[in-house]
């Protein structure tokens, strides 16, 4: 464990306290948008489609700058059509860390999201089957219940 500008052990309360009661996967992030916790059931959707996990990184980069311009949390849709909130953690003015809930799909997947993600994936062609399998591990939530879930995690660190 490194050392970093907020609470950290605070911040894997409030990670882990989302995480179980979700069910979701959510990650806490230090400044440059690495993964420094993680909780929820889920793998990593990216690491078993052999997705480009930069532009993942950058996705995380990306909705935590949108969040907190926008004052507190942010839906975006990640890197293929993945579905994340944000939620920055800011010291005097600066994004500190952040936390990201996520992979979600906001509807059922369909047959352009398995064919834009073997078309980026770097696994066999022949596999459409295991993309299938594996997103089916994506919950998949309505859009009322993601807007009443992205606050959660707002919280002085």
């Amino acid at each position: 464990m490194g050392t970093y500008p907020f609470d950290y052990n605070k911040a894997c309360f409030v990670l882990d306290s989302f995480g179980t009661s979700t069910g979701l996967t959510c990650r806490l992030l230090d400044d440059e948008g690495n993964t420094i916790s993680q909780s929820g059931t889920h793998s990593n959707i990216y690491e078993k489609l052999k997705l480009n996990l930069g532009r993942l990184k950058e996705s995380f980069l990306y909705g935590s700058n949108q969040a907190s311009i926008y004052g507190g949390s942010f839906i975006y849709f990640g890197p293929y059509g993945l579905v994340y909130f944000t939620t920055p953690i800011i010291l005097t003015d600066q994004i500190v860390g952040a936390f990201v809930v996520g992979p979600i799909l906001m509807t059922e997947p369909d047959q352009y999201l398995y064919e834009r993600i073997l078309e980026q994936s770097r696994i066999d062609a022949t596999s459409d089957d295991n993309i299938i399998e594996i997103l089916e591990e994506v919950p998949v939530l309505s859009t009322k219940r993601v807007k009443a879930r992205r606050s959660y995690p707002i919280c002085p660190i």
